[in-house]
């Protein structure tokens, strides 16, 4: 049987969808929100297509079947910046697509950014002020706070603003907020005392006639020695990196090392390894500059 499209160009009439066959279209030709419909396998009436474009909601007016589709899609431009909003069911929710950024109004304005979950923007929130003072109001869920203090005295709690970073003036360091307290972060032009262990990885080298280690990569080394080798001047060598090398004999043991020219040892005289099977040294070393490694070695650990 031959099925006749439905159509009608009155603004926001939608067919009845009971009233409809399967695989029948309706049309709505409307200018200002024309659609295209068509009957699902539950007998729910879909929408789709084109993107309604408008200041309100599709279909606010029904002069035929009421509601919305699941994934009918509006923009919304009733605001500044228009919104991609989807229908989920049971509202037009909008998509984080549609987010934008909002800059502080001064160069001296420091408000706090925030994200609107109803508008889907982030937003200028003013909650912070700039000054000596530090002043400061509760900030709203999801806020993002760059703190700036004259000095320690000024910043707030750290319980209330976990997580947040904050700049002294009086020291010129940074710190953040955990534990309920106020932690220095480390700078790279500052003189700091550090008040738990810092430490770095040991990154294994690979094995083979000539060792070459990238310096790039980390402080401290170490190598298991599967025949005699020549330990090569390493990459990326810049003056005051320091840190150690573990060199461990194979179960053969009576591997040799030889070193790069840019190796420096007391004397002017390379060392000799350990030679017993498994037997362990550590050659400590400084880089003096870009050519010239100042180094040790500690032999048979144990």
């Amino acid at each position: 049987m031959a099925l006749q499209h439905l159509r009608s160009a009155t603004l926001d009439k939608r067919p009845t969808p009971g009233a409809m066959s399967d695989g029948q279209i309706a049309l709505n030709t409307n200018a200002t929100s024309p659609g295209l419909f068509f009957k699902d396998s539950n007998g729910v009436l879909v929408k789709s297509g084109p993107v309604h474009v408008g200041t309100t909601a599709p279909n606010v007016t029904p002069g035929g079947q009421a509601g919305n589709s699941k994934g009918e899609v509006w923009l919304d431009t009733a605001g500044a910046t228009p919104l991609l909003k989807v229908y989920d069911g049971t509202a037009f929710v909008t998509t984080s697509g549609s987010a934008d950024v909002v800059g502080p109004a001064s160069s001296t304005d420091n408000a706090v950014t925030r994200f609107d979950s109803t508008t889907g923007k982030l937003l200028q929130n003013s909650l912070v002020t700039i000054g000596d003072t530090g002043a400061i109001t509760a900030p709203s869920v999801g806020s993002i706070i760059p703190f700036y203090f004259a000095d320690q005295a000024a910043f707030p709690s750290a319980s209330t603003y976990h997580g947040a970073i904050a700049h002294s003036h009086s020291d010129g360091a940074m710190y953040y907020a955990h534990g309920g307290a106020w932690l220095p972060l480390a700078a790279l032009g500052l003189a700091q005392s550090y008040t738990a262990q810092q430490r770095g990885a040991i990154t294994a080298l690979t094995d083979g006639a000539t060792i070459t280690a990238d310096f790039a990569l980390a402080n401290n080394f170490s190598v298991t020695l599967g025949g005699s080798r020549t330990l090569a001047n390493p990459t990326n060598q810049t003056a005051g990196a320091s840190g150690s090398i573990w060199i461990t004999q194979d179960g053969t043991g009576s591997r040799t090392l030889a070193y790069g020219a840019n190796w420096d040892f007391s004397g002017g005289t390379a060392p000799t390894l350990s030679t017993a099977a498994g037997a362990v040294d550590c050659l400590v070393y400084a880089v003096q500059s870009s050519t010239k490694i100042t180094a040790t070695l500690i032999t048979d650990l144990s």
